[in-house]
Parts: structure tokens; sequence; C-alpha cells
């Protein structure tokens, strides 16, 4: 088998000070992995070059198929490839703001991220024999049931496990962290995240209803699921100093993420 593979990673960090009070903080980062498993043959037709026609007629399938006679080792590449993932890769934005007044600091921002994958998995797409005897006749061996051409089974892949899929995700947030006293502080907040129902550019999807059956995107439903817009994250901290000489601080803190 063959492996190619690439992943980079790229981030950016602003931050801008335009007084005292306050802070802004942009970043913009991406990562992206790229990988294709392949057997060594890829670019060979197997009827041509082999002339073992398994009826794959997609090139990405090429390759001899795998053949398996029980107490030999097999011929023929791993079954479990092509294995294409290309590329799967991740973008995001966020700003952060923090903004000082008096007792308060309170901070703000949000972010998106755009994720994506484009990915192929066709598990025996070459196809894969098995000889395992009594096949030829009763009592024959595998061997000489691969010799007389009589399978105990065999497996191919049919049709195309490729996938362009893609999901966006949203979020926001503000806080407030409050010095209520020299020795007592409140910090409040709330964030809310939502990510969109996945995608696929050609409604690829689909999803299982108990009472109807297999459903597809595009055909007779809209979406494979429901999304859910109700990811509301409220947190509350308390941090106070009794006397005022910060050998004993007391802290605590909840939330729902």
């Amino acid at each position: 088998s063959t492996s190619d593979l690439n992943a980079q990673v790229f981030g950016v960090n602003w931050i801008w000070t335009p007084n005292a009070r306050w802070v802004n903080e942009a970043k913009f980062g991406y990562n992206r992995f790229w990988q294709a498993i392949l057997t060594a043959d890829n670019d060979k037709n197997p009827v041509d070059t082999y002339g073992i026609n398994a009826g794959v007629s997609d090139p990405v399938n090429f390759g001899m198929p795998t053949i398996a006679i029980s107490g030999f080792n097999q011929l023929g590449g791993n079954s479990g490839w092509p294995l294409l993932t290309t590329p799967n890769q991740t973008f995001q934005f966020a700003d952060n703001v923090s903004f000082s007044r008096s007792t308060h600091t309170f901070r703000f921002g949000g972010e998106f991220r755009h994720g994506s994958t484009n990915n192929l998995r066709n598990r025996r797409g070459k196809g894969r024999i098995r000889f395992e005897g009594d096949g030829a006749f009763e009592g024959s061996t595998p061997l000489e049931d691969f010799i007389a051409g009589a399978p105990s089974r065999g497996d191919i892949f049919v049709g195309s496990s490729k996938r362009q899929v893609s999901m966006d995700s949203f979020g926001a947030f503000i806080q407030d962290d409050w010095r209520i006293k020299r020795n007592l502080s409140l910090s409040f907040g709330v964030r809310y995240d939502l990510s969109s129902v996945i995608k696929e550019q050609d409604d690829l999807l689909g999803n299982f209803d108990p009472e109807v059956g297999l459903q597809q995107v595009g055909i007779n439903i809209d979406a494979p699921y429901k999304g859910d817009h109700n990811n509301f994250a409220p947190r509350l901290g308390i941090v106070w100093d009794p006397w005022e000489k910060g050998n004993t601080v007391f802290r605590a803190g909840a939330g729902i993420t």
C-alpha cells in the first residue's frame, strides 16, 4: 500500500489597544489534512493488467482484487482501500473585546468556524474473493477451489462513498467582572453557540425514521436532522478575601456548558 499525507496549520493573532480601557484581540486559524491511502497498483486496470474482471469500472478502485485462499498469504492489495481524505479542513475567525470602566471589566466577542471534509471510503472497492474449501467438490481444499475457480464467496463495493460535507458553527459571549469591594469580586456572563446542520454538496445524506424508513435529503426531507438552537451557557463566579490579607481566598463558580 501507499500513503501520501500532507498537513498544514496556519494562525494569525492581532491584539490592538487603542487606549487604556479598550483591548481588542482578533484571531484567524486554518488547518488542513490531506491523505490518500491506495494500493501500489491503483493505476492498473485489473482487466487489462491481470485478466481479472471483478466488475470494477471506477478507476479509483483499480488494482488487483484481494484473493484470499485459506491457509495461504492473500494475493492482491488491502481490501480496505481506497481511503481518500482530500481534504479535511477548518478555518476560524474570532474577535474578543475587553472594556474597563470604574469597577467593571466587560468582555464580549464571537467566533465563526467552517469545517469541511471530502472523503471517500470504498472498502471492498477492488473486490475480495475467498476460497475456503468445499467449493469445487465435497471435501475440496481451498487451493483446489482456487485452481478450479470455485470461490466460497465474493464481496465488492457498489456505488460511490464520496461525500463533500460541511458544517458552520457560531459562538458569542458577554461577561462582566465586577469588583464590588476590595475583597469581593463577582463574575457573570453567558455564551451562546449554534452549530448548523451538516450539509453535503449533492444532498447525499440521509437518516432513518422508524415510522417511515430510510429518507434522503432533497427527496423527502430537507435536512438529515433538526438543528439545536438552545445552547445557552450561563456562568457565575465569586472571589472573596474575608480578611483582606490575601492569605485566605474563597472562590466559587458554576456554569452550564
